[in-house]
């Protein structure tokens, strides 16, 4: 397993940008969690194509609380500096959640936390442009 300091990726929390700026150690391994949750399953054919789990697809769906969370979990685990992943969804008011995840690496635990309402917004603007 690589050393989380070491670690170096690109910096892509809300998009890429222009000039490629880089992150490293725990950072990293954050966004890459969070490009994994927020990319469509297969949208990187070649690298690997069962990597991803859109989140924003789910906002309007029937799937259980208990699916969702056991889906993160397993995009977790799929980074090589996850040691252990546990996702819980809370309710913070009406119609909205809060996607908790609590995340062992190499170097220890760290907690990753989603706003659903935040990821709401999202969807509405990618809907707004794709029309």
């Amino acid at each position: 397993m690589a050393d989380i300091d070491g670690t170096i990726d690109v910096d892509c929390d809300a998009d890429f940008k222009p000039d490629m700026p880089s992150v490293s150690g725990m950072v990293a391994l954050g966004q890459r969690l969070k490009r994994r949750l927020t990319t469509d399953t297969g949208r990187w054919p070649f690298w690997d194509p069962d990597d991803g789990f859109d989140l924003l697809a789910l906002l309007l769906s029937k799937a259980s609380p208990g699916w969702i969370v056991d889906q993160v979990q397993i995009q977790c685990m799929k980074d090589e500096q996850v040691e252990a992943a546990i996702a819980t969804i809370t309710p913070t008011g009406a119609n909205s959640y809060q996607l908790r995840v609590a995340i062992v690496a190499a170097d220890g635990p760290y907690e990753l936390t989603m706003d659903i309402n935040t990821a709401t917004q999202e969807l509405v603007t990618r809907i707004k442009e794709a029309t």
